[in-house]
């Protein structure tokens, strides 16, 4: 009896230890959180630019004066009855806020069966609020271009102007650009509005 009671009481041990074991130990379910995807790098930081702009031009009549079409007035600096096309191409170099407009711009137009061609180098301080580097981009500019027309006609203007960039993370984005000019044209006064659209492109 005595043998038999102590086999039942080490019995009972035994399984008390293991049902213990068995709750410590215990296998519990174990969830693992999924890695977060990671994170696209940054696009490169561009702060300069290169852009071609096409569109048209409301010109006054200064600009035929010089060549002998005179319609009202040949010192007008509002009646804008002529709308030649436009285009031009400029880069535009400097720091994130803060750049220089270096280009040349085109106005191109028939005026009594005579086609007239009249090129503008511009040069333009540009302050931008954006990056280049991506998202939308909004330009103001001052700045002056000289008129060269045939015959070597000169015109000296000042210019000013706001102009936007739209794009996405890429370095290819679409411009706006819309700008005035006033000043004259060999001796005589004129004004331009020019409004034109193209692609650019951020390095």
């Amino acid at each position: 009896m005595r043998k038999i009671a102590v086999w039942l009481a080490g019995a009972a041990l035994a399984l008390g230890t293991a049902a213990a074991a068995q709750q410590t130990y215990g296998s519990a379910p174990q969830t693992y959180a999924s890695a977060p995807p990671p994170e696209s790098p940054p696009p490169p930081e561009r702060s300069n630019a290169a852009r071609l702009l096409f569109g048209a031009a409301g010109v006054t009549n200064g600009f035929y004066c010089v060549y002998g079409y005179a319609l009202t007035s040949c010192g007008s600096v509002y009646q804008y009855k002529q709308v030649p096309l436009f285009f031009g191409g400029e880069v535009e170099v400097g720091g994130r806020g803060l750049g220089v407009a270096l280009g040349v711009h085109d106005l191109n137009g028939p005026y009594l069966d005579v086609n007239r061609n009249f090129v503008e180098p511009i040069a333009d301080l540009v302050l931008r609020i954006g990056s280049y580097s991506s998202g939308a981009v909004l330009r103001f500019r001052i700045g002056a271009g000289l008129y060269v027309g045939e015959s070597w006609k000169l015109g000296f203007v000042g210019r000013g102007g706001i102009g936007f960039t739209f794009r996405g993370r890429s370095p290819l984005g679409l411009a706006v650009d819309f700008s005035w000019e006033g000043g004259g044209f060999d001796g005589n006064s004129i004004s331009v509005l020019k409004a034109g659209i193209g692609p650019e492109i951020a390095f």
